[in-house]
């Protein structure tokens, strides 16, 4: 008796090998062009979170080849633009920035502009194109996400405080805080 057929097996597969290999490229951008590296341990945590969020955004996709294009692109302007930001500010993307991005694209202009709406705009485009919600896999997944999204809005303090405590937390040092907890963990 075979637990997936040979077609949900390849399909099954299609997540883990999209998400190695994006986060090594990811990780050898960061550190060859702008001499940043994540610890080992936390390369763990990590490369974990990014395969679960791999799987969550997979069971959400219509299209492998959409969803790969789309984990690129997010894994992309998590990893690359948290070493482009360490390098010149020395502080990664932290949930602030995104509050303060309707300012940032306010004083852009020209390329400059497009170099950081046109990332954004294809992320929700894809999302949106792909999006699948109408299967059991994909209405378990949501239910997921919906559970992280209100622990962090109801309980930011505790999640936080718990982090603190496994990863350690320097508020004088945001880079530290990078290097020993990795990007997804900081996004958060």
């Amino acid at each position: 008796m075979k637990i997936f057929g040979d077609d949900q097996f390849r399909r099954a597969r299609i997540p883990l090998l999209t998400t190695l290999s994006l986060y090594a490229l990811c990780y050898l951008i960061g550190a060859a062009s702008f001499d940043v590296w994540i610890s080992p341990r936390a390369i763990v945590y990590d490369l974990l979170l990014q395969l679960i969020f791999g799987y969550l955004l997979f069971t959400l996709s219509r299209h492998a080849s959409v969803y790969v294009a789309l984990h690129g692109l997010i894994m992309l302007l998590l990893y690359g633009g948290n070493a482009i930001k360490l390098a010149f500010f020395g502080g990664p993307i932290v949930p602030d920035d995104v509050s303060a991005l309707p300012a940032l694209l306010l004083i852009l202009d020209g390329w400059r502009f497009l170099a950081a709406i046109i990332p954004l705009v294809a992320i929700l485009g894809l999302l949106l194109f792909n999006l699948r919600v109408h299967h059991r896999e994909s209405i378990q997944s949501l239910a997921g996400v919906t559970l992280i999204t209100v622990l962090l809005i109801h309980w930011p303090q505790q999640v936080v405080t718990a982090l603190d405590h496994h990863f350690g937390n320097s508020g004088w040092d945001q880079r530290s805080n990078y290097i020993q907890r990795g990007a997804t963990l900081t996004a958060l």
